[in-house]
């Protein structure tokens, strides 16, 4: 549907948005969280690519126990 992304919010768009070839900075968004908590997707980042005029990434990584899974021991 046209306008609307993924999650239902509603983005106003028109032709020149779409036809916009010009490069856009991108933001790396990486959550804090001590290892223990948070996600990439608590905070919405469409609002800062809506006013910003930038294009927002966000990621995710392993917490807890397992953050380390799989690394070689300490020696």
């Amino acid at each position: 549907m046209e306008g609307h992304n993924s999650l239902g919010r509603y983005h106003h768009r028109t032709r020149e948005d779409i036809r916009d070839r010009r490069k856009k900075p991108v933001m790396l968004f990486i959550h804090g969280g001590s290892y223990m908590e948070g996600s990439g997707n608590m905070f919405d980042g469409s609002v800062l690519a809506a006013y910003g005029n930038v294009i927002v990434v966000t990621m995710n990584y392993r917490l807890g126990v397992l953050a380390h899974y799989g690394k070689h021991p300490i020696q």
